[in-house]
């Protein structure tokens, strides 16, 4: 159920485009949108989907350790917090010079990903697939990292 509301409420809300809200500012045309109400409705029921699907995953992991989820909420909340103030105290545009590096290092990260699935499948699980997943994965976190500074750096 919550995989239908999930993929029901993205793509409806993907396939309504926002309305043109463009107005004059200081004798200068700023061009904004609107979402449609039946757009926001979708995407909540995209999220709210999406909250259906984790529950289950939420409470198993609970069942395993307690300690889980408040470390990876804390750990979350660090790395986005860490990346606005950084992002925050940056001149403006700097950061924009690293956009095309990004997306060739989430282009690397597949590739990484990709070599570590074949040398599994021909050599079995060995030191050199747990280095490259566990590259991956580091990788990965900092690339997130640099995205989210990115994205905030773009909104302020």
């Amino acid at each position: 159920m919550g995989s239908v509301a999930t993929l029901t409420g993205l793509i409806g809300a993907k396939i309504i485009s926002p309305v043109e809200a463009n107005y004059q500012k200081e004798g200068k045309l700023v061009k904004n949108t609107r979402n449609r109400p039946l757009r926001l409705a979708l995407y909540a029921l995209g999220s709210l989907g999406l909250g259906l699907i984790v529950v289950p995953l939420v409470r198993e992991v609970n069942l395993i350790s307690s300690d889980i989820i408040p470390s990876a909420i804390a750990v979350t909340g660090a790395l986005m917090g860490s990346a606005s103030l950084v992002a925050y105290s940056l001149p403006k545009h700097q950061v924009f010079a690293y956009k095309h590096t990004l997306q060739s290092a989430l282009l690397g990260l597949l590739g990484l990903e990709l070599a570590g699935l074949v040398v599994g499948l021909i050599w079995g699980n060995t030191s050199l697939v747990r280095a490259l997943n566990t590259a991956d994965n580091w990788i990965g976190i900092v690339v997130y990292v640099c995205y989210m500074m990115l994205d905030t750096h773009r909104a302020i």
